[in-house]
């Protein structure tokens, strides 16, 4: 499988919960994360070297991004459009993209705190979809990941629609907004087991 590396602008750590690109303002650092990867990736320039095991330039990656999700002061993980999913593991040095692009956009990324930092067996999932564009049908996909994000395995949900955003409640326990389903009445969806099974909640 082909690695693509992404070179982002360095950032100064100004202590364990903020850090700042050279010359800007200091933001919360998941929102500088996301900010710096969305300013290159938008403009068509979130580029560097995409390698295979040998490392030899192959290519670029783009992409809107639309959601960050922090592992630890280090590591990061971003998702977007078409499939994108970017990692970091040097506090937004340089970014790895990994697994096949598609049709599909990411919208929402999440993990639960089972053990410390560092925990292999801290599970996550990401959330996202599409519009078919024969049918119009919204199409929803779910990621779901046991090793903080290393590998990825696509969870089929039929009749789930787009997941246009996700937000924890407890662990393993998730909402996620969705398009509108007129056979669900709803445009909330709810897990309460990390993401495998989906249910409509009703909405106010």
């Amino acid at each position: 499988m082909a690695i693509e590396r992404v070179t982002l602008p360095s950032f100064n750590r100004l202590s364990e919960d903020r850090f700042q690109l050279s010359g800007s303002v200091a933001l919360p650092r998941c929102v500088r994360f996301l900010q710096a990867a969305m300013l290159h990736a938008i403009c068509g320039l979130l580029a560097g070297s995409i390698a295979n095991a040998d490392e030899s330039p192959t290519g670029i990656a783009d992409g809107t991004l639309h959601a960050c999700a922090m592992l630890d002061i280090d590591r990061a993980i971003a998702v977007g459009e078409r499939g994108l999913i970017l990692r970091t593991e040097d506090g937004g040095k340089s970014w790895i993209s990994s697994g096949l692009r598609g049709s599909h956009t990411y919208f929402g990324i999440g993990f639960d705190a089972t053990g410390g930092l560092g925990d292999i067996s801290r599970s996550g999932l990401i959330v996202g979809g599409r519009i078919d564009l024969v049918s119009g049908r919204s199409e929803g996909i779910v990621e779901l990941t046991v090793d903080e994000g290393k590998t990825w395995s696509r969870n089929i949900v039929v009749g789930l629609p787009r997941l246009l955003g996700l937000q924890q409640i407890a662990h393993r326990h998730w909402i996620a907004w969705v398009d509108w389903a007129d056979h669900w009445q709803s445009s909330l969806f709810e897990t309460t087991d990390g993401g495998k099974t989906w249910n409509a909640r009703p909405t106010p």
